[in-house]
């Protein structure tokens, strides 16, 4: 006879379900603050309104986060709101403070047994024990003999192997505490024993992960929450497009944001169901006033929305990303670097400025989008040759939206040297804190192919590899045991080395980022909606970055290395983003490299 199966060990509190204002509570604490960003995940996946987040700090009361007022904790008011934590914390909370969880009626509160004496079994026991149910633990069992010899023990209680459950009364409740707990389950369903069974699951990874993408739980990225609020504003909201399950769940969200979203827009193609939205053709759209447009990627109503003369980042953007970039550059694969542009000259990957007349001084740049061309504000390098004091200049700007210094390395000995410059001019930074340090020639969107290849040649049975190709696996290099920090200086020196082989002049500009503003004073409501300011994870490589960079006197030891993170600490009004800077921004930058290269003589200015 089957079992049956176990149940949620907390479950959501109905407190959440009241009418009650509800709020996020949130203090500067790593675990603290992952726990609230996990909680209000949770609760836009659930469709529960939130009204704000609540904390004691005075530092970060009245400002906002994700579109939510921070409010003062001790202003609210214990009839009329609740404020809800993940879970319980060492230290004592607020009376107003409930968890978002309770322990499931069905648990015998007298008699528990937790299965897993590991990380799991441990964070069951610290939960229970805040909750004041630590009494009723009886011991902790576990399949691993080596865990549970004689004598062992773990937080002050005994652990056994699973055969202890035969001895036990079968009111006492079995807590299966692990990532994998459905193999306990399987384990504990072969034995027949009759205790009833609760699973405990880590939710704060399991939430956080919607900060960084979206499925059809969530179909917005929580970080790009302070995007929206940029394009949409208080304007009035239209998705185009039908009305699916996944679409209808993102007009809900806007909704819960405290944004305007007013209905769908629609094709005559397009299948139209009755909701609770109104629907209109998207042509009518057109003769309304203060709208916004949302869609998915879809070229074929991309490039009808231009057709009717609408505008991306004006009158229209996509989701789930919401970008400022224009993407107006076309992309092709590359065989070495993964992707490049295909670029309207007769340098794939490479614009052009300039005339290249015989005679110029010839610069080449290289970075990621915060050097390319794909925003509609002019970048840095097209500043530069716009402000150069003569036109007997040619700047080849390299830059490729997504590039690390890795790929920039490569692109230098490929591409750069063949055009023989006078200058090269690296600026970068950003990309490297996003990607791994140890393998950093393995470039994700190569690793990406080489993984969509493997599968299809397990999954179709087609392919010739040869008789001696494992392909279980890909490689991806020796691991360099490198940070990010050591992993970015390892490539400059590289290219700086590549560059005097030729007898080029090498410039290397450590980029600014908003992340850098994290320890600053006043922190902005960017980064309150941001991940760093959350996520310690997040921060670290970024905070690190900064640290390795300053402290070991970068610029002393290496003469062409320039330290730029911190040019915009007191300016977050130059970020369109996390590091993409509005047109004052790259003045700036432009102007300060202009400055180096004066001062350096390099062009003899």
């Amino acid at each position: 006879m089957r079992m049956k199966e176990p149940e949620q060990l907390f479950i959501t509190n109905p407190l959440v379900y009241s009418s009650l204002k509800k709020y996020i509570w949130f203090k500067e604490d790593r675990e603290q603050k992952e726990g609230a960003l996990s909680l209000f995940c949770r609760f836009l996946i659930m469709e529960i309104y939130v009204d704000g987040f609540a904390t004691d700090e005075s530092a970060y009361i009245g400002k906002e986060a994700f579109h939510k007022p921070i409010v003062d904790i001790g202003a609210l008011d214990i009839e009329e709101a609740v404020v809800f934590s993940a879970k319980e914390y060492e230290e004592g909370l607020y009376d107003i403070c409930q968890t978002a969880t309770v322990l499931n009626p069905m648990v015998n509160k007298e008699r528990m047994v937790i299965f897993g004496a590991g990380k799991y079994g441990l964070e069951v026991h610290e939960q229970l024990t805040r909750r004041g149910m630590g009494e009723g633990l009886h011991c902790f069992i576990d399949s691993d003999t080596t865990k549970c010899s004689d004598g062992s023990s773990k937080a002050g209680l005994p652990v056994y192997g699973i055969d202890i459950l035969s001895k036990l009364s079968e009111d006492t409740s079995v807590i299966e505490a692990s990532a994998k707990y459905k193999e306990m389950d399987i384990l504990l369903q072969r034995k027949q024993y009759r205790q009833r069974r609760f699973f405990y699951e880590e939710t704060i990874g399991k939430y956080l992960k919607y900060v960084y993408s979206s499925d059809e739980n969530l179909p917005i990225i929580v970080q790009y929450i302070y995007n929206m609020k940029v394009f949409f504003g208080t304007k009035k909201i239209y998705f185009y497009g039908e009305q699916t399950e996944r679409n209808l769940k993102t007009a809900k969200c806007i909704q819960l944001l405290d944004f305007n979203f007013h209905g769908f827009v629609y094709d005559e193609t397009d299948k139209k169901e009755h909701t609770e939205y109104s629907v209109k053709l998207i042509e009518d759209l057109l003769y309304e006033d203060d709208y916004f447009i949302i869609l998915e990627n879809d070229k074929v109503k991309i490039n009808k929305m231009h057709d009717l003369g609408l505008k991306k980042n004006i009158d229209f953007n996509i989701m789930p990303q919401l970008s400022f970039c224009n993407y107006i550059l076309e992309s092709m694969l590359d065989i070495n670097l993964g992707y490049t542009y295909k670029e309207n000259s007769r340098y794939p990957g490479i614009a052009i400025y300039g005339e290249e007349k015989p005679g110029d001084f010839k610069i080449a740049v290289l970075g990621g989008s915060t050097t390319d061309d794909i925003y509609d504000k002019r970048n840095w390098a097209r500043i530069l040759y716009e402000k150069w004091p003569n036109d007997a200049v040619t700047v080849y700007n390299g830059g490729t939206c997504g590039y690390t210094s890795t790929q920039e390395l490569i692109k230098l000995e490929r591409d750069i040297l063949p055009l023989n410059p006078n200058l090269i001019i690296v600026y970068d930074g950003f990309n490297d804190l996003c990607e791994d340090p140890g393998h950093p020639f393995a470039i994700p969107y190569l690793k990406q192919m080489f993984d969509l290849i493997v599968r299809n040649i397990h999954e179709e049975g087609t392919g010739h590899v040869g008789n001696d190709m494992d392909i279980s696996a890909v490689n991806i290099g020796v691991d360099t045991g490198e940070n990010y920090f050591e992993n970015w200086l390892s490539k400059v020196k590289c290219m700086y080395a590549v560059s005097q082989t030729k007898d080029i002049a090498f410039m290397a500009f450590a980029q600014p980022t908003r992340y850098n503003m994290l320890n600053r004073k006043g922190i902005d409501e960017w980064v309150l909606s941001s991940s760093v300011f959350w996520v310690e994870n997040c921060a670290e490589p970024f905070r690190l970055f900064r640290e390795m960079i300053e402290n070991r006197k970068i610029e002393e030891d290496y003469t062409y290395i320039y330290n730029l993170t911190g040019i915009f600490d007191d300016r977050p009004d130059v970020y369109m983003d996390s590091c993409h800077l509005f047109e004052k921004g790259n003045e700036i930058i432009a102007d300060r490299i202009l400055h180096v290269i004066d001062e350096k003589g390099i062009a003899g200015l």
